[in-house]
């Protein structure tokens, strides 16, 4: 089973494994911590931590590397926050952060950008949308949805 209990955590597959990132456990403690599934040997491990405690965050995939963005840190802060998890390094640095703070937000990959929509702002929710670039690392606002929504899904 995996190590650690969690929710509100951002899960993606990348080169056949699983990797969960972050989330909140059953102590009341958000989580930096990020483990990895392999199907093939069905084992759990863990791998570098974020730098960041992060729950109701969201990550996507692009360019062989994953993307872990916004959450609410142990402060219950919404965060505007960006890593990137490099696999061949094992190693999570921070790029650019998105305009906007947001938790329970849904971020996606399409084309050589990553989406980051919705979710929770400071105390509203959010209808906004951003697109990262990763080859200029810097975010641009995108048209808003026509209605603010949080906790959805994006494929």
């Amino acid at each position: 089973p995996m190590r650690t209990a969690r929710s509100v955590f951002a899960a993606c597959a990348l080169n056949g494994r699983v990797f969960v990132m972050g989330g909140w456990n059953n102590e009341d403690n958000y989580l930096s911590s990020v483990e990895r599934y392999d199907p093939v040997t069905d084992t759990w491990i863990e791998v570098a931590s974020m730098s960041t405690r992060r729950g109701g965050v969201s990550g996507a995939v692009l360019g062989g590397c994953i993307y872990v963005c916004g959450g609410a840190d142990s402060n219950e802060t919404t965060l505007a926050s960006v890593e990137k998890y490099d696999l061949e390094r094992n190693k999570w640095v921070e790029v650019s952060s998105m305009f906007e703070a947001r938790e329970g937000h849904s971020v996606v990959a399409c084309g050589s950008h990553l989406y980051s929509m919705g979710g929770w702002g400071p105390g509203y929710t959010l209808s906004s949308v951003e697109r990262y670039d990763v080859v200029r690392d810097v975010w641009e606002t995108k048209s808003s949805m026509r209605s603010s929504r949080a906790y959805m899904g994006a494929y």
